[in-house]
């Protein structure tokens, strides 16, 4: 059973104001110093989760560093002259990274090539959740969790970073001072430094009901401040119906589709744009936002097509049975030709691409 037991004296430098105050106020030798005791008992629990939460100076840091010393993290170093990718250890693939990053909410992808020093408060927390799930440790006790961070974005970010640890059946402990991410977490246990208590919370805690709401808009310049996010081109047709979905009143994504004309038949719509916000990334919102739009134009008598090459996208529509797989382009690389290279002239091109349409699902609900 992890077990403590220690004193933590006051580290201070001896100084004239420092002994008038100690004089002052008769401060004795106790009341300099803490002492910590208690018990976490979870070698016997199958757990993956764990938080350690309480006010600030409550013991909480020295607890887990006295611990788990092996395994303790306050935050990562990162290489600021290298792009972020290249920050991420040297033994994972490519393919891992990417999926990882995507898994923890981190998906945009213009901002794994930026490096770390400029990454917005959240994005840098996801990446490093995202760089303690890429490590080789299978047991890691992560310090001032979401301590920086919008509440909103710390819950998104838990709900998200939680699943994600107990898919890959890793140890996570998160030591905070916040407990307004306890329900977003879903911990199997808490210690409180408040208290001293430990509470087996595993099937109790359980994370609030997400709802959106989604909107028609015709206000186009709204898309300013989704483009940056997204993947690929960042135009938007002139021609495109758009939609905005919200989240406790704020705006978290951004949806639209166009007419799509085919030789055989004027009844094809096409999606055009989606785009999550990256403080809101991983919660399933942009397919709850394009099922939703997707529905209500079947609906109306048309059909609902789409081309991805996102990975993330292509896997999620994979296993949705509301979309249909009818075609699957393979990347193909420049080739030689008498000697020179023929490049490709369309981007999409160079990556797979996977064409679906929408056709919707028995007792659908959104």
């Amino acid at each position: 059973m992890p077990s403590f037991n220690f004193v933590k004296k006051i580290d201070f430098t001896e100084s004239f104001r420092v002994k008038n105050i100690i004089d002052t106020f008769d401060l004795s030798d106790d009341s300099l110093k803490q002492i910590f005791k208690g018990d976490i008992p979870i070698e016997n629990m199958n757990w993956n989760i764990g938080v350690i939460v309480g006010k600030s100076g409550t013991g909480k840091s020295s607890i887990a560093k006295h611990l788990w010393s092996d395994n303790y993290i306050l935050h990562y170093t990162y290489d600021n002259k290298k792009s972020l990718i290249d920050n991420m250890p040297d033994n994972k693939t490519m393919s891992e990274i990417t999926e990882c990053f995507t898994k923890v909410g981190f998906g945009t992808v213009y901002s794994w090539i930026k490096k770390h020093e400029v990454l917005s408060e959240g994005e840098k927390m996801r990446v490093d959740i995202a760089r303690a799930m890429l490590s080789d440790k299978d047991f890691i006790v992560f310090d001032e969790y979401t301590s920086t961070v919008d509440r909103e974005v710390a819950k998104t970010a838990s709900c998200v970073s939680q699943k994600y640890i107990r898919k890959n059946n890793k140890k996570f402990i998160f030591v905070t001072c916040h407990s307004d991410i306890l329900e977003w977490l879903e911990p199997d246990w808490v210690f409180s430094t408040d208290t001293f208590e430990f509470k087996n919370t595993r099937e109790f805690l359980r994370r609030p009901k997400i709802q959106i709401d989604i909107y028609s808009t015709s206000k186009r310049n709204v898309w300013e401040m989704f483009k940056k996010y997204h993947y690929l081109n960042t135009s938007l047709n002139n021609s495109s119906k758009c939609f905005v979905a919200f989240l406790n009143d704020n705006i978290c994504a951004f949806y639209s589709y166009i007419h799509f004309p085919h030789p055989k038949s004027k009844m094809f719509k096409r999606e055009h744009r989606l785009c999550v916000l990256p403080d809101y990334q991983g919660l399933s919102i942009g397919t709850h936002l394009s099922n939703y739009v997707a529905d209500t134009v079947i609906k109306k008598g048309y059909r609902f097509i789409t081309t991805i090459s996102s990975k993330g996208l292509i896997k999620n529509r994979e296993i949705d049975n509301r979309w249909k797989i009818t075609s699957v382009t393979r990347k193909r690389p420049s080739y030689n030709l008498n000697n020179k290279i023929q490049h490709i002239k369309n981007v999409s091109q160079k990556r797979t691409t996977v064409s679906v349409e929408y056709i919707g699902a028995k007792n659908d609900t959104h």
